[in-house]
């Protein structure tokens, strides 16, 4: 004999019929399986018994058959090369896998290359198109130049028109200057373009200005160079000067009056630039473009886009360069940033002045890179489409190729064949052949199969009795008992369909516990005087019935008849249950009409249906005990969080208060310290740092006040759906592209009283969370739902209450927690996250902020399948009245007196020195009796009383009230870093009391202040 591998699913020739069994095969139970061989040999060890004998030097694999049984010779071969992964092409030649390509990525492929050539002449007639534009965008730019050019022109030419008509009045002919000034000062109002006019004797002594009282004491203004200029020209124009009215940039315009042939005086109007950069912003250019108005001399006489303080100054080199040697043309140029710019320019031959239009190149080249995106969007979505409909059509044919090899190996397992249905001829041909194989084996095998009915029949009666015995001592699991005996009650009878009833001892009625074939009915009640179960429960024997619908014994109630008139189970046996004398329910077999069960099968029913009750009886008692003892260990472990959750808030409290006396300087004099030093000082990165760091505190005082149910909370009326959405666009950047997110809202979604910030904080914790729980990224969805709650929806531990809530859930497809690390999320300071990742306190402050707010949170998850957190909130009415307005858009400043009552020293000067800065008159006092001292010496003067909440020998409520007596009129705000429920013993922490939490900035403060000094009077002792 030789030890060799058994490999083949229906190989029989070694000594153990298991496959994969290195073993002894016997030489006299195998013959060579090739047709021209037959010879009875020992095999050859090649580590397999399907191979060749040592007499067949055949090249192909021969099948070894079992002489007590014959197989297929095809379809061993076929088994065997299946086992070894081997292929051939029925010459014994294998086939090399390595050059084999699959159907899908031969379509894929032809499509992919019929797609590409399009895609290529369309970037190509883009780029041209893109050039075009271009060069159409630059020629415009200057078109726009000239116009503009022309504008300004136009617009100097009526301010020069206007001057030569007043010149001409008849009342600076006769020399009545004071007539000539009533009737220009109305002139000069219609110009709101000039800064003034006035008129000048020849030696540039002012004669007259309508914009003062005729007669005032009026300059001399030195300009000989424009006078005399004006005297040649007719008129003529200065360099930018600064107007006498409104110290604004101007253009000095003068012309000549004559009076008989001869000049008398000189009229002068000055022009504003403002002005003349209106008329450049008024025309329609590219977003980012800069207009620039230079005169001869490439000085800047008008600029938009923020460029005042350029009027009056050099126009810059490369435009004075350009505009000396062309009058009109662009050129391209990089500004002081770095930007690159197109540069368009036409001067005016009259005024000689220029018009520049600077636009920066993204702004010119947008149109293009649209279009780029555009069409890049399109060959993606054709060539994604041609590769699915390409995946599509292979799916459709290859799928039918596996479901015929699927088929195949079917028959050599033994296993149902199915083949599928094709269009394709030579696929449905394979398939029939296939199906005709299957046929005759299955008829060979049917003998076989009614030999060994009759023995199942008596072992599963055997099993049956074995199984309700062992539930007696394994299963304590009511449900699980249940279901165990109508399965067995089935196979013990044989029977289609099995009942048990269970008795309710407050009613007495019977309830249906568990059932098999029989439609879902589970927990229907039933009179306890209907039916066959009835009788088994009054006389405590079995009853059975042909036909329950004929029977005149058995009372049925509508419902139960009308089910079993549907059903096709008309005949019934029932048995009762009982324990100690007692019926605990009944056992009900239903069959076919004119089912009648044989004595033996009734006794065994009977001892069946005793175990059966014993097993029910203990698991019922076993689930009393159970369910007292969880109840026991849930209030303990309540008692225990509280006493722990307790502690923890009261070491919060003590930190919060210190800390945020702490953050309060640290972050307020940083922001101080770097509008002092500016953007460019060396130092600047360095108190960056400071300010980050103490932020980070800040939030991780915030988080242990949360999580501690200690943190000031400013609740409001909000819709979740809104809320959720306004912060998606914040949620979606914060979780990174590789992760989707997807919210599924309910449109009547109620309104809650929430504080929105905290919910904002539960959001982001949440979906770190998840984020941190799908490394590879993955799918996270928002829901919301309106639900109503009861107590035992609540639990008996939960301290919230039942009736309506808004559900927001959060669903990730991340790694999920097992049991122990659900048991244990919500503790502060635990984590499961690496070093450095993680401090503990997310989910912790999730739960804090819901409790907090009246609410509940469910959290599900399984070890690969994710987690689901569902969030309860109590759902309120919609208030229609609008939110009261922010800070924002409230001038922080101001020049009332502040008293500053603060024990602290360093937050009392940073309080102090901000304020100062905001032009407040500040008085500080580290002490209420200090603070009362201060309060007499300055009674008149107090605006606004700042004080602690929480000080030493008297509260700032009381401070307050004592202030009160002393200034009536003086306004009171409130200031604090202890948690809620300190400030609320000392009845300061109410929506009437203007209120501000430590730690602040120096703006909120302001803004604070300023708030309550524009309010509705609150007075100090109110």
């Amino acid at each position: 004999m030789s030890d060799i591998t058994c490999a083949g699913a229906w190989c029989r020739s070694c000594t153990t019929a298991e496959r994969g069994h290195s073993g002894a095969v016997r030489g006299t139970d195998t013959t060579c399986g090739r047709a021209d061989c037959g010879e009875s040999s020992a095999l050859t060890t090649t580590s397999i018994c399907c191979t060749s004998c040592t007499t067949c030097s055949a090249a192909s694999a021969s099948t070894v058959r079992r002489s007590r049984a014959s197989r297929s010779t095809s379809g061993h071969h076929a088994a065997v090369q299946a086992v070894h992964g081997r292929r051939d092409d029925g010459g014994g030649r294998p086939y090399r896998r390595a050059h084999l390509v699959k159907l899908r990525s031969h379509l894929v492929l032809l499509i992919v290359v019929a797609i590409i050539p399009a895609v290529a002449v369309s970037a190509v007639a883009l780029y041209f198109f893109a050039a075009q534009t271009k060069t159409t965008v630059e020629t415009s730019l200057v078109d726009t130049a000239r116009a503009l050019s022309l504008a300004v022109e136009r617009d100097v030419r009526s301010t020069v028109s206007a001057l030569h008509v007043l010149a001409g009045s008849a009342d600076l002919k006769r020399g009545d200057l004071r007539a000539f000034h009533e009737h220009a000062a109305p002139v000069l109002r219609a110009w709101p373009a000039w800064d003034n006019l006035v008129v000048l004797d020849l030696a540039g002594q002012e004669l007259g200005d309508p914009s003062v009282p005729f007669g005032a004491p009026l300059p001399k203004i030195h300009a000989p160079r424009l006078s005399d200029s004006a005297m040649r020209a007719g008129f003529a124009v200065s360099e930018v000067g600064t107007g006498p009215v409104t110290s604004a940039a101007t253009i000095a315009v003068q012309v000549p009056v004559s009076i008989d042939g001869e000049i008398r005086y000189m009229l002068a109007a000055s022009l504003r630039t403002d002005a003349l950069a209106d008329l450049l912003t008024e025309q329609r250019v590219p977003a980012g473009t800069v207009g620039t108005l230079v005169d001869r001399n490439k000085i800047v006489l008008a600029r938009t886009g923020g460029g005042e303080r350029a009027v009056g100054q050099p126009a810059p080199s490369d435009l004075a360069d350009n505009v000396s040697e062309m009058a009109e043309g662009h050129f391209s140029t990089v500004r002081g940033e770095g930007q690159p710019v197109f540069v368009a320019f036409s001067t005016s031959p009259v005024t000689g002045w220029t018009i520049a239009l600077s636009t920066p190149r993204s702004a010119l080249s947008q149109p293009f890179e649209s279009s780029l995106k555009l069409f890049g969007g399109g060959a993606l979505l054709v060539i994604s489409l041609g590769v699915v409909v390409a995946l599509m059509l292979s799916r459709r044919v290859s799928s039918s190729l596996r479901s015929l090899a699927s088929a195949a190996a079917a028959m050599n397992s033994g296993a149902p064949v199915r083949v599928p249905r094709s269009r394709v001829q030579e696929v449905k041909a394979i398939g029939e052949a296939l199906l005709a194989v299957h046929r005759e084996r299955e008829r060979s095998e049917e003998h076989r199969a009614l030999l060994l009915a009759d023995a199942e029949h008596r072992r599963r009666a055997a099993e049956s009795l074995n199984d309700v015995k062992a539930l007696v001592s394994e299963s304590l699991e009511p449900e699980s008992v249940a279901q165990a005996v109508v399965n067995a009650m089935a196979r013990l009878l044989g029977a289609p369909m099995v009942v048990l009833y269970r008795t309710d001892p407050d009613s007495s009625d019977l309830v249906l516990v568990s059932e098999v074939g029989a439609p879902e009915r589970r927990g229907w009640h039933i009179p306890r005087a209907t039916g066959t179960v009835a009788m088994a429960l009054e006389t405590g024997t079995p009853v059975q019935s042909a036909d329950v619908l004929t029977d005149p014994r058995i009372t049925l109630e509508d419902r139960l008849r009308a089910d079993i008139e549907r059903s096709q189970y008309r005949a019934a046996f029932a048995v009762p249950l009982m324990v100690r004398g007692t019926a605990i329910g009944s056992l009900m077999v239903g069959d076919g009409i004119g089912r009648i069960y044989a004595d033996e099968e009734i006794d065994l029913a009977q001892t069946f249906a005793h175990h059966a009750a014993i097993a029910m009886n203990n698991a019922r008692l076993y689930q009393e005990l159970r369910a007292a003892y969880d109840k026991l260990s849930v209030a303990q472990q309540q008692l225990l969080q509280a006493q722990k959750m307790e502690a923890v808030g009261r070491l919060a409290g003590g930190i919060a208060h210190d800390f945020n006396n702490l953050i309060t300087v640290i972050s307020g004099r940083s922001v101080m310290l770097m509008r002092e030093l500016g953007p460019d000082h060396p130092s600047r990165r360095k108190i960056e740092i400071i300010q980050s760091t103490a932020d980070r505190a800040a939030d991780i005082t915030r988080q242990l006040l949360a999580f501690s149910r200690k943190q000031l909370l400013a609740p409001k009326r909000l819709n979740v759906n809104e809320q959720v959405r306004a912060m998606l666009p914040v949620l979606e950047r914060l979780l990174g592209e590789d992760i989707t997110v997807t919210f599924l809202p309910d449109v009547d979604s109620g309104t809650v009283l929430a504080d929105p910030a905290q919910i904002d904080q539960v959001l982001v914790n949440l979906l770190v969370n998840a984020r941190d729980a799908m490394p590879r990224g993955g799918r996270i969805e928002l829901c919301t739902a309106n639900v109503s709650l009861t107590r035992d929806d609540l639990g008996v531990e939960s301290e919230a209450v039942p009736g309506p809530y808004v559900m927001l859930s959060v669903q990730d497809t991340g790694e999920g927690m097992d049991a122990a690390t659900l048991e244990r999320i919500f503790e502060p300071f635990f984590t499961t996250k690496a070093m450095n990742r993680g401090t503990g306190l997310g989910l912790a402050t999730v739960y804090g902020i819901i409790k907090q707010s009246g609410g509940q949170i469910v959290v599900d998850s399984q070890v690969g399948l994710g987690t689901t957190f569902r969030i309860y909130l109590p759902s309120v009415a919609a208030d229609v009245r609008p939110d009261a307005p922010g800070p924002n858009g409230i001038a922080a400043g101001g020049r009332e007196t502040i008293l500053i009552v603060e024990d602290e020293p360093d937050v009392s000067e940073f309080a102090r020195d901000a304020l100062v800065l905001y032009g407040y008159t500040v008085l500080s006092a580290t002490s209420p009796n200090e603070a009362l001292a201060i309060a007499r010496r300055h009674r008149d003067d107090i605006d606004v009383v700042l004080t602690d909440v929480v000080m030493p020998g008297m509260s700032g409520r009381e401070l307050a009230n004592r202030i009160a007596e002393i200034c009536p009129r003086a306004r009171v705000a409130y200031m604090s870093g202890y948690t809620e429920d300190a400030i609320v013993r000392r009845g300061v922490h109410s929506a009437e009391i203007p209120f501000i939490a430590k730690p602040f900035t120096a703006d909120s403060l302001a803004h604070h202040l300023r708030t309550v000094l524009d309010g509705e009077p609150v007075a100090a002792g109110r």
